[in-house]
């Protein structure tokens, strides 16, 4: 009697080894997996029922979700940086055109009247470009706390 028990428990313990193995290699199949998946909220799942089995993918789950945010805001930053830069090209484009435009007037101008008006414009708009890369020079110092 005794020796059918410890038969049947034995049993009993290879099927549950062999089963949480095949768990364990489709879980580690599934996070071999996970940075190819090209879609968010990506989970990981399992058939077999084990409370730390369960505690583990909860586990993982969470790193997941916490790359997946970083992930998110790292994108965000970059287009971002990419508006910005588009940002200030037309800003810094805006008075140079201007500049080119007068020096273009100066250089067809005999009046002397008139060239000192295009000067001063001139001077005016380089000083004013001259801020406006100050400003963004300070701005990208305060956004790398430097």
């Amino acid at each position: 009697m005794w020796g059918w028990i410890f038969v049947f428990l034995a049993l009993a313990l290879l099927f549950y080894i062999y089963f949480l193995k095949r768990e364990l290699r489709k879980l580690k199949h599934e996070v071999k997996e996970l940075p190819t998946r090209a879609s968010f909220g990506s989970r990981l799942s399992l058939d077999f029922r084990d409370k730390a089995l369960l505690d583990l993918v909860d586990e993982l789950n969470q790193m997941v979700d916490a790359f997946e945010e970083k992930s998110y805001q790292a994108k965000k930053m970059e287009e971002n940086v990419k508006l910005s830069i588009a940002g200030l090209s037309h800003d810094l484009r805006t008075p140079l055109t201007s500049i080119k435009g007068y020096v273009q007037l100066l250089n067809e101008t005999s009046d002397e009247a008139k060239r000192m008006h295009y000067l001063k414009i001139i001077e005016h708009s380089v000083q004013r470009l001259m801020e406006m890369t100050d400003h963004f020079y300070d701005l990208a110092r305060i956004e790398t706390n430097q």
